[in-house]
């Protein structure tokens, strides 16, 4: 019985020998991915990448726009499945990510490629037309709505040089296209067409109006250069950019238009009216931050480095214009650096400046005066109703007036029935004119602010009421804190350091003129050759000009003076105010010599001992010190040294 158990326990035992519980066949680990790369679009898509592992696994995108579900998970017999998100694109180049696929200790790699962003275009703000190519260029005007606004932008150089024939984006249809037009900082050059017509409309050729690029800019253009345009036989309301920039319905609704940060570069020769280098007129327009650099040939008025004529509401800033204009106009030629013509119901222009090298011709071969209105900022300032704001601008300009009217460094004529303020604006060069020519404006006839301005202008007239500053007035003034360096010479009567002849009530306080003052035949001053008014002052000034000569043959003439060459009405004041020591006064009638004054209110003043009459009635106030200088004597009179520098022999504006 024992060797029965015993033998059986062998048996069991010899079988747990050869079979033993815990022998398990070896685990290779396995990962296997059959596709290795997936392209995808720019619009985005999700796709599915499968494998097997028998290792416990996680898979890891490399880029945020791509995502991944799930990321990991445990071995299995079955394969897997992980949805791969890939995100819309708004990149305009192809990209790629990859996945790390891991299991256990293995890893493989999956590329994901997507494909480039390409912007879509249907003319929204959003969407723009992309222009590439002259042929994209050409289509603008097709493509721009005539119900909605349309934007385009300019994604590369356009070399106009092959176009012969131009039809301007916006100048049929009642102008109303509005475009919005970014350049985007690229260049057109070469805009030069020979012929301006669109042989499409019903099969016949019909001539454009407005030769420019634009023809009406109703919309905005913006981020643009412009160079070696050359534009010529211009007929009225025309210019490199556009015609009209902005305008309005025939009801009287506005559409208006916008030019920002855009360069242009020129010639052009014209025959019509309204021509500038930007655009020929501007009628409801802001015109911000451009430069112009051009040369124009006028046979007509109104004719602008900038705008040729204003004829709307118009706000322009930081503007630099360079200009060499020639006009052949024998009258009211109205020609100015920036502006021609302002005759807008509100302007406002703020930091502006008409720069060095800026040439003014009048070619007309006039035969006698006529209006000329040159000026190196304006030509002709303003008309009835109009409001006009001027303020941290100048005009370095050389203007050869001719025999011309209305001339002057900065403006060259400011209209009837408006009003205009100026303030820190200042003008450099020389002018050339007629009558009522100035250093900083030649004839104001409007009522007037002009304060914290200057003028260092060389000025020569053949005519009468001529002056360094301002040529002549006849409306209310008010000159303030101003102050005028160039010489004056006048062939006529009347010519002053700040205003040849006032006709009406001219204000002038703390203000002081420097140059050299000659009339070959009466009435010059330092500082007003005549005072007609008898609301007129001067107070607290300074004629610090060292020669004044007055050639008249007979002392019945207009007297000269130190301040005021002849005040001829009384009701005005004239009062602390001072002439250098050494100033020198050559009356060529013989009669008039330098005396001190007191002040004088409401009266004329003091008769000189060899007449009564009231074109002697001369104010010279009182000599300064032989020692002191105008700052001085400035000081002294209690000038404001918040606006003035008063460190140096002459006050400069602070």
């Amino acid at each position: 019985m024992k060797l029965k158990h015993l033998f059986a326990g062998m048996l069991a035992f010899a079988a747990l020998a050869c079979n033993p519980v815990d022998d398990q066949p070896e685990v290779i680990p396995a990962l296997d991915v059959p596709t290795k790369a997936f392209t995808v679009d720019a619009a985005g898509e999700t796709v599915t990448l499968t494998f097997t592992t028998n290792q416990d696994w996680t898979v890891t995108p490399s880029e945020d726009w791509v995502s991944v579900d799930p990321a990991s998970g445990a071995a299995a017999a079955e394969a897997v499945n992980v949805t791969v998100t890939v995100a819309a694109s708004t990149v305009e180049a192809e990209r790629t990510a990859t996945v790390l696929v891991k299991a256990g200790e293995l890893e493989e790699t999956v590329t994901i490629a997507q494909g480039a962003y390409v912007v879509p275009e249907d003319g929204t703000e959003a969407y723009p037309y992309l222009i590439k190519t002259l042929e994209d260029l050409v289509a603008v005007r097709a493509k721009a709505s005539l119900e909605t606004p349309t934007y385009f932008r300019l994604e590369s150089d356009i070399d106009m040089a092959s176009v012969e024939n131009w039809v301007p984006f916006n100048w049929n249809d009642d102008y109303k296209r509005q475009i919005h037009f970014d350049g985007n900082g690229k260049t057109i050059s070469n805009f030069a067409p020979k012929t301006w017509n669109d042989a499409n409309i019903d099969g016949e050729p019909i001539a454009t109006a407005y030769y420019s690029l634009f023809g009406v800019l109703y919309g905005s253009c913006k981020n643009l250069t412009v160079v070696n345009a050359e534009l010529t036989d211009m007929p009225t309301s025309s210019g490199i950019l556009a015609g009209y920039v902005g305008t309005q319905t025939a009801e009287g609704e506005k559409m208006p238009g916008l030019v920002s940060n855009v360069t242009v570069k020129g010639t052009i020769t014209a025959k019509g009216d309204k021509v500038g280098g930007l655009a020929g007129a501007a009628y409801n327009a802001t015109i911000e931050k451009c430069n112009v650099d051009v040369v124009i040939t006028t046979s007509s008025t109104d004719c602008g480095g900038l705008i040729g004529k204003a004829v709307g509401d118009l706000v322009v800033t930081d503007c630099n214009v360079k200009a060499n204009i020639t006009s052949t106009a024998a009258s009211k030629n109205r020609v100015g650096g920036l502006i021609g013509w302002n005759s807008t119901v509100t302007t406002t222009i703020t930091n502006c400046h008409v720069l060095e090298g800026t040439l003014l011709t009048d070619a007309s071969n006039r035969t006698k005066a006529s209006n000329g209105n040159y000026g190196g900022f304006i030509g002709f300032g303003d008309t009835a109703g109009t409001v006009l704001t001027i303020s941290k601008s100048s005009a370095t300009a050389v203007i050869e007036g001719g025999l011309g009217t209305y001339n002057a460094g900065f403006i060259g004529g400011m209209g009837y029935a408006s009003t205009a303020a100026i303030t820190d604006c200042w003008a450099k060069g020389s002018v050339v004119g007629d009558n009522y020519t100035g250093g900083f404006c030649g004839a104001v006839q409007n009522k007037s602010t002009i304060e914290r301005c200057w003028a260092d202008v060389l000025v020569t007239t053949t005519g009468q009421r001529s002056g360094s500053f301002v040529g002549t007035n006849t409306d209310v003034i008010v000159i303030k804190n101003c102050y005028s360096l160039g010489n004056v010479t006048g062939v006529g009567q009347q010519i002053g350091g700040i205003i040849g002849y006032d006709k009406l009530g001219a204000t002038i306080e703390c203000c002081y003129a420097a140059g050299d003052i000659t009339s070959n035949k009466a009435g010059s001053a330092g500082l007003v050759g005549t005072m007609d008014g008898t609301t007129s002052s001067v107070v607290k000034c300074i004629a610090w000009n060292k020669n004044i000569v007055c050639n008249r043959a007979a002392n019945t003439a207009w007297a000269p003076g130190a301040l005021v060459g002849a005040v001829t009405k009384d009701g005005g004041k004239y009062a602390d105010s001072y002439r250098r020591a050494d100033m020198v006064l050559t009356d060529a009638a013989g009669a008039m010599t330098l005396f001190d004054q007191e002040n004088v209110e409401g009266a004329l003043p003091a008769a000189p001992d060899y007449s009564a009459e009231t074109t002697q009635r001369a104010y010279h106030g009182k000599a300064a010190a032989a020692d002191a200088t105008c700052s001085s004597v400035a000081k002294s009179l209690g000038w404001d040294e918040t606006i003035w520098d008063l460190s140096g022999e002459l006050p400069k504006l602070k």
